[in-house]
């Protein structure tokens, strides 16, 4: 009996541990992945501030890191690791959000943990890790002389020469000091009403995203008046809710529909992952703009960029897509990987030698349910049970080891070898003596009236060799859970096993072969 104590307390342990919060949460990975090394870089974005992904991008699963453990304040090192397990180098992360409680240790906890939730994609990444450029400032004097041109031409409305002379600052050289930044070009096309030219500047900023010089600390020219005189100019607009005055001047411009269509778009993009309200508008956009603009060239990279991360934003839906979709090929990846179950048997039956009990002194009874609990480690499994043997009356109590020879989707098959103490249980037919001995050699003698249940110490052995066979008739998935699964099945247990009874006596006596059969209902947690 101490063996199944200690066997259930291990099935316990494993319970707790298979429960319990694993760091990330993963969803769409592919069923076997190529990960990357342990040292492989690994870019992590935030969609907040780049709000677009590569064009060219295989998206390999959706992650949330779980808050578990040690509460992971910052989960960029989770996020990773789960990017490397899947063969991913780009981390682009849609939601950060602090959830009020978290399920620890048996308890609901009230702890501030935060949590993240990440596309996980493989990219061609250009090299982030070069040296920083050296920056020549020869050149210094022509960019301030163009800048003061550009400032004059931008003073006067002449949106020709404005846009000369921007094209002059872009055509410096890459190691030069830069000489115009994207805000200030945004702030002269705005007032200026230079929309077309807004609209592809948009187009490069976010297709040019992942460009390695933007994540390279860069040299602007700037503090001059030209700068400020842009700074106002939106300082004084966004006071003025910039993005709605834009919407109503776009509307009256000389963009085409199909143009329209795109600068809303782009325009709203950078509000998008700050929160559900702007995420659906943007969403809208992107899909009016492919609905409509199939043709266009950029509709392809509107779907892959922005529209497809778009869709898989909403982890709770990709979550039950994933656990419905996914669950049969979630199943077949989880054969022969372990678990543990629970048998119950209700029907059994066998045959063996003959006079193994004193008929003048008792009567054999078996135990109307028996029952099994195992622990499957991959294909090797360890049980404790209590089993009727051939016999009636003698019980199997003891522990097996067995080989998990078949495992499918219905069906699994498990040979053991299994080593019991039998105990006999019945009830007296007559009255009699029985004693005990101690280490000592002292002797107890105690008497069984006539009529009174008896059950034998389990001095007796068996050896068995035998087979458990699982019907899986349901499989469904574990609570809440995507990745583990309860199996119910009719089991069945067949075996052949060597007893001895000598030690038994004066009740029970001999030794020989029998072969049982039990039937019953099993549950299994994989």
């Amino acid at each position: 009996m101490k063996f199944l104590c200690h066997l259930f307390f291990a099935v316990c342990a494993f319970a707790l541990a298979a429960c319990s919060s694993a760091p990330y949460m993963l969803l769409n990975a592919p069923a076997k992945p190529t990960p990357l090394d342990s040292n492989a870089f690994v870019l992590v974005v935030n969609a907040t501030e780049i709000p677009v992904i590569p064009q060219e991008n295989t998206y390999l699963g959706t992650v949330e890191t779980s808050g578990s453990g040690n509460c992971v304040e910052n989960s960029a090192d989770e996020l990773k690791n789960a990017a490397r397990s899947v063969g991913a180098n780009l981390v682009y992360i849609k939601d950060v959000f602090v959830p009020s409680s978290r399920f620890s240790s048996g308890l609901i906890e009230s702890v501030q943990c935060k949590r993240a939730r990440a596309d996980l994609l493989k990219v061609e990444l250009g090299d982030f890790k070069q040296a920083p450029m050296d920056i020549d400032s020869s050149g210094l004097e022509s960019v301030i002389k163009i800048r003061d041109e550009l400032l004059d031409a931008y003073r006067r409305g002449d949106t020709a020469e404005v846009s000369q002379k921007i094209a002059e600052l872009d055509g410096l050289p890459p190691n030069s000091v830069h000489g115009i930044h994207d805000a200030e070009k945004f702030g002269i096309y705005h007032e200026l009403k230079m929309y077309r030219a807004m609209l592809q500047l948009l187009i490069k900023t976010f297709k040019n995203a992942y460009d390695p010089l933007n994540f390279q600390d860069v040299v602007y020219a700037g503090n001059d008046s030209l700068m400020a005189q842009t700074k106002e100019y939106i300082n004084k607009v966004a006071s003025q809710t910039l993005y709605g005055e834009m919407v109503k001047d776009i509307a009256n411009s000389d963009l085409d529909d199909s143009e329209m269509r795109e600068m809303m778009l782009l325009l709203h993009l950078p509000l998008t992952y700050w929160n559900r309200k702007a995420l659906d508008e943007t969403k809208y956009f992107a899909y009016e703009f492919v609905q409509k603009d199939a043709a266009h060239p950029d509709a392809e990279w509107v779907q892959k960029s922005i529209l497809e991360p778009l869709n898989r934003a909403n982890f709770k839906k990709l979550f039950e897509k994933d656990r419905t979709e996914n669950k049969e090929t979630k199943i077949e990846n989880k054969l022969y990987t372990g678990g543990f179950g629970v048998n119950v048997y209700f029907l059994g039956g066998g045959f063996g030698y003959d006079g193994y009990y004193r008929e003048d002194m008792v009567k054999p009874e078996s135990y109307p349910i028996n029952a099994e609990i195992y622990l499957q480690i991959k294909r090797f499994s360890i049980s404790g049970e209590l089993i009727n043997s051939a016999l009636k009356g003698v019980m199997n109590l003891g522990f097996s080891f067995g080989y998990v020879v078949y495992d499918s989707r219905n069906l699994k098959i498990r040979p053991y070898v299994g080593f019991s103490g039998c105990i006999f249980n019945g009830s007296t037919t007559n009255p009699f003596y029985d004693s005990t001995h101690d280490d000592y050699d002292h002797s107890t003698y105690y008497g069984y009236p006539a009529g009174e249940s008896y059950e034998s110490p389990d001095r007796n052995t068996a050896f068995t060799l035998g087979v458990n066979v699982d019907y899986k008739f349901g499989t469904a998935y574990l609570f809440g859970s995507n990745s583990k699964f309860t199996s119910f099945s009719v089991v069945g247990k067949f075996g052949l096993s060597q007893l001895d009874l000598e030690e038994g006596y004066p009740v029970t006596q001999g030794s020989g072969f029998g072969a049982f059969f039990a039937i019953g209902l099993g549950v299994y947690f994989w």
